[in-house]
């Protein structure tokens, strides 16, 4: 059986969850530009952090993102490795799904060729890039935490 990216319900429900998070962002964007707003200003401080004293696997992750819309990549990628992580292949995975639907909706006007012909490669979600994603998110939370504890340097200020 040949597998359709645009059949799958992950896949849907994830392009769904990107276009959102791309209007946020261009909202965040547009915020920015025009006002002094920075997302950390309105984000409530770590709960976890500050019961705990320990990072979670989330903290510096605003930071990372805010350094990620300004363009300042290595920054971002220091605060928070996993969203650049998500946010690259997820650029790829928003070209491609967006060409093959478009594609897939011309298709069922015009009566000419099949969705199938598409001759870019079409991203879809696959479990092994999750399964990655939660060891970058759990080996930067353990590596953060052990800088802090054993060496006192801390990864976010």
């Amino acid at each position: 059986m040949k597998y359709k990216p645009y059949d799958t319900l992950l896949d849907t429900c994830s392009y769904i969850c990107g276009i959102i998070i791309i209007l946020l962002f261009t909202a965040y964007k547009l915020a920015s530009s025009y006002t002094d707003f920075a997302l950390s200003d309105v984000m409530a401080p770590c709960f976890f952090h500050l019961i705990t004293g320990y990072y979670c696997p989330g903290c510096g992750g605003t930071r990372a993102l805010e350094y990620m819309a300004c363009g300042q990549l290595l920054k971002s990628l220091y605060h928070h490795p996993v969203v650049l992580y998500t946010a690259v292949p997820g650029i790829y995975f928003m070209f491609t799904q967006t060409i093959y639907r478009l594609r897939g909706i011309s298709v069922k006007f015009i009566h000419r060729n099949s969705p199938s012909k598409v001759s870019l490669h079409i991203m879809s979600v696959q479990p092994v890039y999750i399964y990655i994603g939660c060891a970058v998110l759990i080996l930067q939370c353990i590596i953060k935490n052990a800088l802090y504890y054993l060496f006192e340097i801390h990864i976010i200020s």
